[in-house]
C-alpha cells in the first residue's frame, strides 16, 4: 500500500517475520560492561545436559551432572531452611 498514492511513501501493513531468527551455530560476543537479557516468565541457559533457569517469581534452579561452587573470598550460602544433602 502506498501513502497518499505517492511511490516514495510505502506503508507495512503486517509482520515481516514473527520472530528474530537466529542460526544455533552463531556466536555472539560482546565487550559490553552490562548485557541484559530478560524474559516475561522463564529464562533458560542450557548446553548440553545442564541448565540454569531463571522464573518470573523468583526461582532459579540449576541443573547439571557436577555442579561446583568455587569462591576465592567469601562465600555466602544464605536461605530459609537451607538444606544441604
Amino acid at each position: 500500500m502506498l501513502l497518499d498514492y505517492v511511490d516514495d511513501q510505502p506503508v507495512i501493513l503486517g509482520l515481516l517475520r514473527s520472530r528474530v531468527e537466529v542460526h544455533p551455530a552463531t556466536e555472539r560476543r560482546t565487550k559490553d560492561a552490562h548485557v541484559l537479557v530478560e524474559a516475561k516468565q522463564t529464562l533458560t541457559l542450557a548446553c548440553g545436559e545442564s541448565a540454569i533457569e531463571l522464573h518470573h517469581d523468583g526461582r532459579v534452579s540449576i541443573r547439571g551432572k557436577h555442579v561446583a561452587s568455587i569462591s576465592s573470598g567469601p562465600h555466602l550460602v544464605e536461605g530459609s531452611p537451607v538444606r544441604i544433602n
